[in-house]
């Protein structure tokens, strides 16, 4: 999952900066504006361009908060937490054989 994520990421930052080039290319261009399925106040199409790399910029925030996540291990096998019932290595053997 997290290579996965590491992939999207990756491909969110190329979209991004897509969308930051097309609102730069298109900065001039006016338009419409649209909500609610009426007409609405104008706007450019830069505009719109940079409202979507914005809402991909939001995606990689969350995604990246959401990969570190990942990389807790809840081991489990203590009473409820405090290690009171297991031996001092037991954190270090479980990522060491995790880990293999």
């Amino acid at each position: 999952v997290l290579r996965a994520c590491e992939g999207l990421v990756s491909a969110k930052v190329g979209l991004r900066e897509a969308f930051r080039a097309k609102a730069l290319q298109h900065a001039n261009a006016l338009k419409v504006g649209r909500t609610q399925l009426q007409d609405a106040v104008p706007m450019t199409v830069g505009q719109e361009f940079g409202a979507f790399a914005e809402l991909i910029d939001e995606d990689i925030i969350q995604l990246q908060s959401a990969s570190r996540l990942l990389l807790e291990i809840n081991l489990g096998g203590s009473a409820i937490g405090t290690s009171i019932n297991v031996p001092r290595e037991f954190p270090s053997i479980v990522c060491r054989h995790l880990s293999q």
